[in-house]
Parts: structure tokens; sequence; C-alpha cells
């Protein structure tokens, strides 16, 4: 009786592209996917694949593998499954309470770290911090900011505050709804990065963005429900010569900029790595 062949780490990855594409990815989409999620398994890096294509994979760790792209397939965001996304060359933790930061993100904390002298003390106020990501990658970038993080799902700050104890980072985070945990405070500097997804244009997200949370998704009915609260109660929290810098939706620039212009001040538009307008930033009026 013929012995069984040994599955490689090429044959895994094989199949687990045709998986993937077989559920709809385009073709290099999957085989990037099925490369980030066999790296993981084996805790090796996607380069290491190629040089071991032809080496025996252990039947364990295939399991393991083909049950990530199960979970893939069936439409769970990949970040999830990892267990972790980068962002500004940090690893953070995300899970399902918390919406995965995206690149596009990091030039919100670009433009917010131009804000801030790195040798200056200054105060920031992440409003909706999520995973934290924005928060403590400002606090690690400038140390002698004082970082203050606001969410109001406790759910989601549980792993931001877990995101800053892993990366050493100091950061004063609170439960609340935009101002609400931080009455009578003002700050140097308020980002955000809200939800601006109109609530209606939900259902026709991508299944995997339909698995984030709602509740960092839903920018009420037209989107802009969020902008109207940072503007309106946004200038009552900035000390003076402060700023506030929010990312917007890819149409939402003029509207935001009217809307933060008439509570806070001037404001103008910044782009993103694409040249979209994509952030407004408003100071606070003299």
């Amino acid at each position: 009786m013929a012995r069984p062949a040994h599955r490689t780490y090429g044959n895994a990855l094989d199949q687990g592209r045709a998986r993937l594409s077989g559920a709809g990815l385009d073709l290099r989409e999957s085989a990037v996917q099925a490369r980030w999620l066999l790296a993981h398994v084996c805790g090796c890096g996607q380069a290491d694949l190629r040089s071991r294509a032809g080496a025996a994979l252990d039947a364990g760790r295939f399991a393991k593998y083909m049950e990530m792209v199960g979970k893939r397939v069936s439409g769970e965001p990949l970040q999830y499954i990892i267990g972790s996304q980068s962002f500004m060359g940090y690893d953070f933790a995300v899970d399902s309470r918390v919406l995965i930061p995206r690149l596009d993100t990091e030039m919100l904390c670009v433009y917010a770290l131009e804000s801030l002298p790195e040798d200056a003390e200054a105060t920031v106020l992440d409003v909706g911090t999520g995973s934290g990501a924005l928060a403590v990658s400002v606090a690690l970038r400038r140390p002698r900011t004082c970082v203050t993080a606001v969410e109001i799902d406790e759910n989601a700050l549980d792993v931001a505050r877990a995101n800053a104890a892993r990366l050493d980072a100091r950061v004063r985070f609170v439960h609340g709804d935009f101002f609400s945990g931080v009455p009578g405070e003002r700050f140097d500097l308020i980002v955000s990065n809200p939800p601006y997804i109109a609530r209606d244009e939900l259902a026709a997200l991508p299944p995997d963005v339909c698995r984030e949370p709602r509740l960092a998704l839903d920018g009420g009915s037209d989107g802009l429900e969020a902008y109207r609260a940072l503007a309106r109660d946004g200038a009552a929290h900035l000390l003076p010569g402060g700023r506030m810098i929010v990312e917007v939706g890819e149409t939402q620039a003029g509207d935001v900029s009217a809307l933060l212009a008439g509570g806070i001040g001037p404001t103008d538009v910044l782009t993103d790595l694409q040249g979209a307008r994509r952030f407004v930033r408003a100071a606070l009026r003299i």
C-alpha cells in the first residue's frame, strides 16, 4: 500500500488560495491573504514561506490553517482572524469589539503629530478611540504629550487599555460619549475618526466590514451626526490656539468643513496619500 504524500507548505498555500478565490476574492488578494494566514499559523515571516514551499507541513498546523481560511471565506475580517493590525509601525491587537485601524487613518495621526512639536508639552484628546491605535501612536511618538482617549463602548475600551499597556504608552482612557467624559477640560488638539457612513448605506458594505462594530460605522441618517456633535461642543474643549482634526468620508469634506467652521473656527481640508480630501482641520476662532 502506497504511503500518502507529504503535505507541503506549497500545497497548503495552493489549497488556501483556491478556497479564498472560490469565495469571491480576486486571485491576487486570495494569494496575499493565504500567505498571511499560513505565516501566522506557522509563526514565520511571509518571505520564509517561499523557502519552505517543498517542506512538509504537519497535520496540526494544516488543520489550523484551513480553519482560519474557512473563517475568512465566511466573511470574518483577516485582522480579526490573526488578531492584530499594524498602525504607524506598531502592532495593535484587534477583535470584533473594535473597528480595524485603516491605512488612511495613519495620515490623521501624521497630521496630528505635525501639530505637536516633539519637545513641547501639549494635551491631546482622541474622541472615539476604538482600539486606541491613534491615541497610543501619538503618545509613543510624542512622549511629553498628555493624551486622553474617550470611548463610549466599554468593550472597546478594554481592547484600547490592553494595547496601551502592551506597548507601554501613557494614555488616560475615559468612558464617555464625545465630551461627556471630560467635562470642563480643554486640550491643545482634538482628533477623531468618528463613524461617518450613512445608515441606509450600511447594508451595502462588504461582508467583512459588516462584521465590524456597527457603533463605529453608523454615522446617522446622513453620515454627519458625529460631526455635528464635534462642531457643537468642540470649541468649549479647546485651549486658545487649539485645533481639531477629523477624518471624513470621501464626499464629506465640504459638509464637515462647514459644520466645523460654524462651531469652531476657520478650516482647511487635508488629503490622504492618494490626494483624496479625507481630513478636515479647524482652528479655534479667536
